[in-house]
């Protein structure tokens, strides 16, 4: 395997540890010489890197990372056949936005009356409702009928940690 090909890996191994609510840090390359099970490692020409995953609490400050909480989708803001707001990419089986009654293709338009109109209304519609009482109603374009639905959901009952 090239090396190139190992930083992938490596790489693709942390982004999915961060999208399921871990926090990585790099370590210096002495600092250990057997990895926990809970580690995945970043190998570079000389020296394997550790990174070390651990559950938190806290909420990723990482830039370029979304800041909604994760309730098992992956959605992607932008208009498409004239529908702006966040476009359902994927919906992971189980998962509480599967129970929600979302499915790939879905859009949401809509939080709490407010349209959404850029990615930041989104995550400001998110935490707004986060500070308060943490209920929020989804207006979603259907993919499969293009009519509108609403759904209302508590968002602390939802959050997938």
């Amino acid at each position: 395997m090239t090396t190139r090909r190992k930083n992938m890996t490596a790489a693709v191994a942390l982004i999915v540890g961060l999208a399921h609510g871990f926090v990585a840090w790099a370590a210096e390359p002495e600092a250990e010489k057997t990895l926990a099970p809970a580690q995945a490692v970043s190998t570079t020409d000389k020296w394997p890197t550790p990174i070390q995953v651990q559950q938190s609490e806290e909420p990723a400050q990482l830039t370029g990372l979304s800041r909604v909480p994760k309730f098992g989708f992956v959605s992607n803001f932008g208009e498409t056949d004239g529908v702006v707001g966040e476009h359902v990419m994927r919906v992971n089986f189980g998962s509480p936005a599967a129970r929600l009654g979302l499915e790939t293709g879905d859009a949401i338009v809509a939080v709490n009356g407010r349209r959404l109109t850029s990615p930041e209304s989104w995550y400001q519609l998110i935490d707004r409702a986060m500070e308060h009482d943490g209920w929020v109603t989804l207006k979603i374009r259907d993919a499969r009928t293009g009519t509108m639905a609403y759904r209302t959901a508590n968002l602390f009952r939802l959050n997938v940690r």
